[in-house]
């Protein structure tokens, strides 16, 4: 045999693995996320570098004109919610300010309250979620934490 019928099956070879490196290399490449609503991002699960699957949580996003709140009704349950019922929503900021909505809709389960909305000194709090409808009330704006 000589050196041209050597080099052939090699740089067959080589063709293949310099193709699998493109198309790798494609993969690897970083994609442009557009999210489905607008809003601030309130909450990061993932960062740079990192992986994501299909179907994970990247991002948190809320709204900048939110249409609810959500809120727990915290155990022991002593009323049970139903949409429709009118509540008073209170703010947790300096001054207190307060309106009156309803509820648009009630969880179908009792959760875990994140750290930051429990009670102070209560240690993993749990509560039926419910969400309310936002007053459009004069001098009223919805914040975020």
């Amino acid at each position: 045999m000589d050196g041209e019928d050597l080099r052939s099956p090699l740089l067959t070879a080589i063709r293949a693995q310099e193709q699998e490196l493109t198309v790798i290399e494609e993969e690897l490449k970083p994609v442009t996320v557009y999210a489905p609503i607008d809003g601030v991002i309130n909450r990061i699960y993932k960062h740079n570098s990192q992986f994501v699957s299909s179907g994970e949580i990247m991002f948190g996003i809320e709204s900048k004109d939110p249409a609810y709140i959500t809120g727990f009704v915290r155990q022991p349950l002593r009323v049970i919610p139903e949409p429709g019922m009118e509540v008073q929503v209170r703010t947790r900021k300096p001054g207190r300010e307060m309106f009156n909505s309803h509820i648009i809709r009630v969880g179908g389960q009792i959760k875990l309250i994140e750290p930051n909305l429990q009670r102070p000194g209560s240690f993993e709090e749990t509560g039926l979620p419910v969400q309310i409808a936002i007053a459009r009330t004069e001098g009223f704006t919805a914040r975020s934490r």
